[in-house]
């Protein structure tokens, strides 16, 4: 239907959490804790949106964009060929992805489209100079993983320290070993985490995450931004990399990056026995530089993701750095946002940046 602006209460479905959110309140039955503001003046449009999902979601979202009125098409696992091809066929106004990347060839078979929407907060798997060569909105549910992806990052710090995954595998061997992993003389003894340093690279959403937990653990929490740390963050600012170095006796790396921000020199400037943990992008981390310092200077480490790391969901996996087989390192499968908490609160926003797209023709959470 067509006509003048009216009120109307946004909403969030039932499997999404509901029931019918006031603005500004905050339910006690709803999944999240944070306030969403769902109300907002609204232009109906006239014809529904075609939105193609192509990777999994929660069935929430298929759920919460149909009762909108939209047309969906759920195709997951699309990659290259087959998600060009998909877009020619499909001709989608809105296509939604969470891995899967996007070129310029897949937006050129897509004829009409006019908003794709990252279901994560990095948009490095869309070429947005191609998206904006052909007026493509890109928008990004930021935020919504965040605590997600700090819980496992503290999981990592906590598991390199005492050997965690490597504890596991002897006792599952048969073997016990309390003589080796409890020789408090030994240069990988855990250190603990209460009093010591943590120094964060990035100050994003994720850092503001990891920064709390940190002090919760008792430690002194230093961080590095590019933009600059903001006065209110609660967290001593390092002006540069190496500074922040010097400082911290564990990294987490949480800015994704194309080239290194760890580095020789970085690396060379924590102290022994250092943990470092990366959650980000494998490209914000020397490999060669890395495994170094874990074999000369005793660096512990968690990884969750790698530079060279497989695109698809299963594959088999050798990494050629060597870090992924030393016994030093701790690694999951670039799972940082893979929680049920994180896929709900990710299906929200994606509902709230869908329905402001189609309000107002600019959707919430806009990439420049």
């Amino acid at each position: 239907s067509t006509g003048p602006p009216v009120d109307v209460l946004a909403w969030a479905p039932l499997a999404l959490g509901g029931p019918f959110i006031r603005p500004h309140q905050t339910s006690s039955s709803c999944t999240w804790s944070r306030t969403i503001r769902v109300a907002q003046r609204v232009t109906p449009l006239s014809a529904q949106l075609r939105i193609l999902i192509a990777d999994k979601m929660d069935k929430a979202v298929e759920t919460g964009l149909t009762e909108m009125g939209h047309s969906i098409e759920m195709l997951p696992d699309l990659q290259g060929e087959a998600l060009t091809n998909a877009l020619g066929q499909s001709r989608p106004d809105v296509l939604v992805v969470r891995s899967t990347k996007v070129g310029a060839d897949a937006m050129d078979k897509a004829e009409g489209l006019r908003l794709i929407v990252r279901a994560g907060a990095g948009v490095d798997n869309i070429d947005l100079e191609a998206a904006r060569a052909r007026q493509v909105k890109v928008a990004n549910c930021a935020g919504a993983n965040a605590a997600a992806v700090a819980e496992l990052t503290f999981g990592l710090l906590i598991a390199a320290d005492r050997q965690i995954p490597q504890q596991s595998q002897a006792l599952k061997e048969g073997l016990w070993r309390k003589g080796h992993f409890g020789d408090l003389n030994a240069p990988a003894a855990p250190a603990g985490l209460r009093s010591r340093t943590l120094g964060l690279v990035g100050f994003g959403m994720v850092a503001r995450e990891v920064a709390a937990l940190g002090k919760a653990f008792g430690m002194q929490v230093v961080a590095w931004n590019r933009g600059g740390v903001p006065a209110d963050a609660g967290v001593e600012e390092c002006l540069t990399l190496p500074e922040l170095a010097g400082m911290s006796d564990a990294v987490c790396v949480l800015a994704a990056s194309p080239t290194p921000l760890v580095d020789a020199l970085f690396l060379s400037r924590l102290p022994p026995n250092a943990l470092l943990v990366n959650v980000a992008r494998g490209s914000a981390v020397d490999d060669t530089a890395l495994l170094h310092a874990v074999e000369t200077r005793g660096l512990k480490v968690g990884l969750d993701v790698f530079s060279d790391e497989p695109a698809a969901p299963h594959a088999s996996f050798t990494s050629a750095s060597g870090l992924v087989g030393h016994p030093s390192v701790v690694c999951t499968h670039h799972i940082g946002a893979a929680t049920r908490q994180a896929q709900e609160a990710v299906g929200l926003s994606l509902l709230q940046v869908v329905r402001s797209f189609e309000a107002t023709g600019v959707p919430d959470n806009l990439v420049p």
